[in-house]
Parts: structure tokens; sequence; C-alpha cells
């Protein structure tokens, strides 16, 4: 009985190493390469666009701010001027009220990420950023690629069209928030955010590269997005269109003072047809951001604006 059962164990090992040639042959099981125009836009909607979650208005967590991690820098928008903080009684004064975890930051502090009790505030944009980034730098390579076997040209020019736009947008957005401001005297010297745009990996230290290279970059991209842009119309503000690549490329030229070029792109954008909201039409409660308002040339789907602002007299409200 025991002779039989060897026999048995050494049969199937036998069998087990006739086969190991095979099995550590390198394939991936959860994964595939992306082989057409159309893997190409599968995938530059999957992993490049900012994630946010709709929360439900019925919940304490959505009132007491809890879903940041998901987020896409809220304190930003306690960090403009135009912002006005809200003193009131009832939920205002709650330790996870957006008053009180974004204080730091409307106060301007020092490093206002080190007062945040709750992980799930943690500055993790930087991360996220260059992650999409990377994804992007391969998309870009790989629609060029695609163009000599004939791929699908229009789909092809609108994937990098997009990729381009998304690449200049987080590079603007990264620039701003861990960089230099522009200042044409001291651009070229001043310390920007490190730059990659190559789709391979490279072995090296990235160091920050100038705010001047960053946003020379940014230019470059948002020039070439336009011209894969032009004659398609995009399906919805979701996706991206020639008019919004001159309208972030207007934004761009100002920041860096050039002004000529800012109007001349501000007129390429006002092209489009989009028109001032008429808020005679707005009523008490309703979202005045949305991705369907007259004045929206595109969005990525979600914003904090109302949980950052919202006052005890509110309700979140996620209009799309």
């Amino acid at each position: 009985m025991k002779k039989g059962v060897l026999i048995y164990i050494f049969g199937v090992l036998a069998l087990g190493l006739g086969a190991c040639g095979d099995f550590l042959e390198e394939y991936s099981q959860n994964q595939r390469y992306a082989t057409t125009a159309q893997d190409l836009d599968e995938l530059l909607r999957g992993e490049c666009f900012m994630q946010w979650t709709n929360l439900s208005s019925n919940t304490q967590e959505t009132m007491s701010f809890s879903s940041g991690l998901t987020m896409n820098y809220p304190w930003l928008h306690v960090m403009d001027d135009d912002a006005e903080e809200f003193v009131d009684g009832g939920l205002a004064y709650t330790s996870n009220y957006p008053r009180n975890v974004l204080g730091s930051f409307y106060h301007w502090g020092a490093d206002p990420f080190l007062t945040l009790e709750n992980d799930q505030y943690r500055d993790n944009d930087w991360e996220r950023f260059y992650k999409s980034i990377g994804v992007l730098n391969s998309i870009i390579y790989m629609a060029d690629e695609f163009r000599s076997k004939e791929e699908d040209i229009e789909l092809l020019n609108r994937v990098e069209g997009e990729a381009r736009f998304l690449r200049a947008g987080y590079y603007f957005l990264l620039v701003n928030i861990y960089g230099m401001p522009y200042c044409k005297a001291t651009a070229s010297r001043d310390a920007g955010v490190p730059l990659k745009i190559t789709e391979y990996i490279e072995d090296k230290y990235f160091s920050r590269s100038s705010v001047e290279a960053v946003y020379s970059q940014i230019v470059t991209d948002l020039k070439r997005a336009a011209v894969c842009l032009e004659g398609i119309v995009p399906s919805s503000t979701l996706r991206v269109g020639k008019v919004a690549a001159n309208a972030l490329l207007s934004r761009v030229y100002l920041y860096m003072e050039e002004y000529e070029a800012c109007i001349a792109a501000a007129d390429e954008a006002m092209s489009g047809t989009y028109s001032v909201m008429d808020l005679n039409s707005w009523t008490d409660g309703q979202n005045v951001i949305s991705w369907t308002s007259p004045e929206t040339i595109f969005t990525q789907g979600g914003n904090a604006v109302v949980s950052t602002f919202l006052s005890s007299s509110n309700v979140w409200v996620q209009q799309n």
C-alpha cells in the first residue's frame, strides 16, 4: 500500500517536472498589453482621469467630510482670497467639520498637513498625479507607435490629445502646489517639480526641474493637444476637446505673464458654444457647479466645493 502511494507521488512529480518549462514561461494571468487604439482609449478612461466618490446625503460620514481620501485637493478651495470662513452653531463646531479639518490651510499654516488628525486627509496628490502621468507617458508613446500600423487615426488623435491635455493639467497643478510661483526673472532657476515625460523606466534620481522647464512642457503638450483634437467633438463635458486645451493654455500663459498669447488662446476657446449661466433660473439649495452647466467646458466628474463650504443649512449635493 505504501509502495503504491510512493509510486503515485513520484509519478505526479515527474509530470510536474516535465511541465516546468511551460510553467516558467513569461506571461501575465491578470494583465494584457494594449494592442489597439480602443485599448488605449479604455486605459486612458480607466487609469488617467481623477477619481472621486459620490456620497449619500443621508449619512453622518458625508456631513463630517470623512471621505477626503477620494477627493482631490479639497484644501485648495479655502486657500483662495474669495473664500470666507463660515462660523455658525450646530455642525460648524464638530471636529470633523470642514472649517476645522481645513483650518490650517485657511490660515496658511506652515505645514498644515501635520495638524490633520485623520489619515484620510494626508497629502497624497503628489503620488496620484505622478501615477497618472506615468500611464499617460506610455499612452502618448503608444499612440504614435500605433499610427504606423494604420490603426484608427481619428481615435488615436483623440486619445493622444486627451492624454497630453491631462498630462499638462497634472503638471500645472503639481508645479503650482509644490513648486515655486512662476516669475519671469527667476523661472529658469526656481525649483519646480520633477519632469518625467518618457515612457520607459529610467534608473536615476529625479531632481526638481526648473519652473521654466515645467511650464515649457505644459505649453508644448497643450499646443499638441489642440492639434490632435482639431475637428473632434467631445461626446460630453467629461471628455476633452480643442476648446478645453485652449482654455487651459490661456490660463497657463496668464501665469507666465504672456498676455498676448493668453488673449489669443482665450479667443480660440471662446469660439466654442458656451455661455454664462443665467442665475435668474437658479433656486436655493441647487448646486451651481455641474457638468451640464453652459459654462462647463470640461470636468472630471466631481468636485469638493460643496462639501468644503457646507453649512448647517445645506446638505451634500453632487450633481452630474
